[in-house]
């Protein structure tokens, strides 16, 4: 091999390792350049999670915190406090029906959970949503079972004896009647029930009976013919005088 090849081969060496460092360099920035970007990407997610839930509870509207009563309900619609929202049945204004309440639809029921009307308060399998356990309504708690009734949730409506506060003899329930039971189960309570809806239906046919026999006599009198008017009595004239006079 000539020395010119020799001095040829050299250079080209010399210029591909040249070429070589040079790629290195530019791969060596360009990775660099790309963690400096990545590591400035991570520092913005983290000032942008840090300021999110600062901005999150600035943008959402501020809850109210539903205030209660001494018994544990609103005072709007307590009635042993008396709330506006008590009508004079004893029930919530809007869901009586003998106040024709705005909540009650025309099938006597509450519209929101009347299947007829397809209230919104219905799920898809029938059932108040609330208290669906397949849809995992709000209403039911781990147990399965109504949250306000479950005793190992300590639900509102189980007194402090671990019975339903409403079916209670000591706390006094609702559904507790004069005789000590429940009120829907007590059969002296059935048989006075009965007792007092025959009188009432017995009041009302006298009345009824009453009111014919009423109309039965006014009509008759109206319809019966006039007795003929009675002759006047004759005097007897004296034949001197034309008119009657005592001679």
């Amino acid at each position: 091999m000539s020395a010119a090849q020799v001095a040829f081969d050299m250079e080209l060496g010399e210029a591909l390792a040249v070429k070589a460092e040079e790629e290195r360099a530019a791969k060596a920035a360009a990775a660099e350049e790309r963690a400096a970007k990545a590591k400035a990407a991570a520092k913005a997610a983290e000032k942008a999670a840090a300021k999110a839930p600062a901005a999150a509870a600035k943008a959402a509207p501020m809850k109210r915190k539903r205030v209660k009563c001494d018994h544990g309900r609103r005072p709007n619609e307590c009635k042993e406090c008396g709330g506006s929202s008590i009508c004079e049945h004893g029930r919530v204004r809007s869901q009586c029906k003998d106040c024709g309440g705005s909540s009650i639809c025309e099938h006597g029921r509450v519209r929101s959970t009347c299947k007829d009307c397809g209230g919104g308060g219905r799920c898809e399998h029938g059932r108040v949503r609330s208290k669906c356990k397949d849809c995992g309504g709000g209403g039911m708690c781990e147990h399965g079972r109504r949250r306000t009734e479950c005793k190992d949730c300590g639900g509102g409506r189980i007194c402090e004896h671990g019975r339903r506060r409403t079916e209670c003899k000591d706390c006094g329930g609702a559904s507790i009647c004069e005789h000590r039971r429940v009120r829907t189960q007590c059969t002296d309570c059935r048989f006075a029930r009965a007792a007092a809806d025959a009188q009432e239906k017995a009041a009302a046919a006298l009345e009824k009976a009453a009111a014919a026999l009423g109309a039965a006599a006014a009509l008759e009198s109206e319809t019966a013919a006039p007795a003929p008017a009675a002759a006047p009595a004759e005097t007897p004239e004296c034949g001197v005088c034309t008119f009657v006079r005592f001679c």
